[in-house]
């Protein structure tokens, strides 16, 4: 569990400092890179918010709370896969270097946001119950 938190402090550490610049796209207009990923902070931290109480609420369910972990860390890993497939020429360095710092932490960012969305809606199932196409399976964990 203490690796499970460090690593999302590492993430989210990593995100906060990703990005830090304004850029203009093609039609000359500003793109806001701080307002983007700022936006995925927002995500990040509501995800943390999520993890705490679900592990605060299920605390007495140690499979649960086992399996759950396990599922956040496959999560992570998920993320960190998904990010190296759409920027798949040596990571960070080749698209800083071909497209600026700016553009690629905007470009990150919006797809962290994005997957964030995804994981945050899922981690609310823990807390409010199943989802409705689900509403008759007993699922283990969900009350």
């Amino acid at each position: 569990m203490k690796n499970l938190n460090l690593t999302a402090t590492i993430l989210l550490i990593v995100a906060l400092f990703s990005c830090n610049e304004k850029k203009q796209n093609n039609s000359g207009e500003d793109i806001d890179y701080i307002a983007i990923c700022e936006k995925f902070d927002e995500y990040a931290f509501e995800q943390k918010a999520l993890l705490d109480k679900i592990r605060a609420k299920y605390q007495g369910d140690k499979p649960f709370i086992l399996r759950f972990n396990e599922e956040q860390m496959s999560w992570i890993k998920y993320q960190d896969t998904r990010l190296r497939s759409l920027y798949s020429q040596d990571w960070d360095r080749y698209y800083r270097k071909q497209y600026g710092t700016p553009t690629f932490n905007g470009c990150k960012c919006k797809e962290l946001i994005r997957l964030s969305i995804i994981r945050n809606e899922e981690l609310r199932t823990y807390l409010e119950g199943p989802a409705e196409n689900q509403q008759e399976c007993p699922i283990q964990g969900r009350k």
